[in-house]
């Protein structure tokens, strides 16, 4: 009879602990990225929970209360706010209707024990994240050589965004370094080589936005040499070709070509053809071509280039040479009359010596 008693003792005990397991909570959010606007949702699974106990979700105000937002699976707070579901068995889901700014937070998941008034509670902090929005960029700023001009990039987003400036072309910018992290990018003491595309970047954890910016230097002609001291035989081609770069572009009628026979920027204009053409809106190339070089043809050729900033200048050398040269074109050109000329005294001479012997 005692043993009889001390078994129904021990198996009630052994239902009392069964009935009072420790109850398993887990509490996510989903997805763990939110965006402002989206429907994200609270997801809580209870493992053990005792049947005379009710889970709740909650928002945890910042003064420390609680605001109920759910109970097992029927809505407490605002349903304009929230849906709330039962998955399965023991998985209760509040979904956001619309989340906005003013949901960050922190939010609990709770469940009290079968004994006693402890309660497990999970918690999940939501935070809200607002995508970069462009208030202002500056689309062209134009500049005078050797002054200071600068573009402003400013955006707004959640967390704040990072506004960065780089190159289009990958190159240095202004003052140095590859990238610059400013809404501000001053560009000091402009010179031609500032010109182009610059992308403002704003970024935070939400995503990255790109605007792009254009910088316009106006300055006045940078005229270089294709090829600056050249050689040729009397009675054949050359021809001399200058890059000009400028801004505003240089026209065809502010181009001049002079020619000296001493190393100086004076002499007279040439009345060699010249041909122009205009490669891009600030490029263009200019060619002069001396059909057939004469004894007065050698000595120094100055291509001139103006425009509203001013003026710029390369000059070239053509000494004479004992055979005749290739021209830019990598072809010899010229003295057809002469060659011919040539190879008919020379046949003339052998037929003649012929006759003689």
């Amino acid at each position: 009879m005692k043993s009889v008693t001390t078994l129904g003792i021990l198996l009630s005990l052994a239902i009392t602990v069964y009935s009072q397991q420790d109850v398993e909570l887990t509490f996510t959010l989903n997805p763990t990225k939110v965006l402002v606007n989206t429907r994200p949702s609270l997801r809580c699974t209870v493992v053990n929970k005792p049947t005379d106990k009710k889970v709740r979700i909650m928002r945890l105000r910042e003064d420390g209360t609680k605001y109920l937002i759910a109970t097992d699976n029927r809505n407490s707070g605002d349903e304009t706010f929230y849906e709330v579901k039962e998955e399965g068995v023991g998985t209760y889901v509040v979904t956001f209707k619309s989340i906005n700014r003013f949901d960050e937070g922190t939010y609990l998941c709770e469940v009290q024990q079968s004994v006693g008034d402890s309660a497990v509670t999970k918690s999940v902090y939501v935070r809200v994240l607002q995508p970069p929005i462009f208030t202002h960029v500056d689309s062209k700023v134009s500049v005078k050589q050797n002054s200071d001009t600068q573009l402003t990039c400013t955006a707004t987003g959640y967390p704040t965004p990072v506004v960065t400036w780089q190159r289009e072309d990958a190159n240095i910018l202004p003052g140095g370094s590859i990238q610059r992290v400013s809404s501000v990018l001053t560009i000091s003491n402009a010179q031609p080589e500032y010109r182009g595309m610059y992308a403002c970047t704003a970024s935070n954890l939400a995503a990255s936005i790109t605007r792009k910016a254009e910088v316009e230097v106006i300055f006045s002609p940078v005229v270089k040499p294709l090829i600056k001291e050249r050689r040729q035989m009397i009675g054949y081609q050359i021809t001399f070709k200058c890059q000009i770069e400028a801004d505003p572009i240089v026209k065809e009628e502010n181009i001049i070509w002079t020619f000296s026979e001493r190393n100086d920027v004076g002499g007279s204009e040439v009345n060699h053809p010249v041909t122009f053409l205009e490669r891009n809106t600030i490029e263009a190339t200019s060619k002069m071509v001396i059909k057939r070089v004469s004894k007065s043809d050698f000595g120094y050729y100055t291509c001139t280039a103006t425009n509203n900033e001013g003026f710029g200048l390369t000059q070239f050398l053509l000494e004479e040479s004992d055979t005749p040269q290739p021209d830019l074109t990598g072809v010899i050109a010229g003295s057809t009359t002469k060659v011919v000329s040539v190879a008919v005294l020379v046949l003339c001479l052998l037929v003649g010596q012929q006759m003689r012997t």
